[in-house]
């Protein structure tokens, strides 16, 4: 994109926050508000629930596998590196993670 052109909602790329604990509310929220995020995804299904109420989410999903392989996000953005060593819940990310062809922010 050229710097010149300012990014409408249409235009913003679209992300998944994956975890939206307590830290990851934030980035819900924040990314809602730019007309960029798609998904959340959370372990806890209670979270995400409680995340619907505030928010119009579109696809809420509790498995991690759901965004890697969701056409529509663009980006993964998550509150924590996400490499195969980590966990999620207690569970490892999967090593398609690191070799996604989605884009990770910070």
């Amino acid at each position: 994109m050229s710097g010149d052109t300012p990014m409408n909602k249409e235009s913003m790329p679209k992300v998944a926050v994956i975890g939206a604990g307590a830290w990851g509310r934030n980035l819900v929220r924040n990314y809602h508000q730019l007309g960029a995020l798609t998904r959340v995804c959370d372990a806890d299904g209670a979270v995400l629930a409680q995340l619907e109420k505030q928010y119009p989410l579109d696809r809420p999903c509790l498995a991690y596998a759901d965004v890697l392989s969701d056409p529509a996000v663009q980006g993964i953005v998550s509150r924590r590196p996400l490499r195969p060593t980590s966990a999620w819940h207690g569970r490892p990310c999967s090593p398609e993670s690191t070799s996604t062809s989605k884009n990770r922010l910070p």
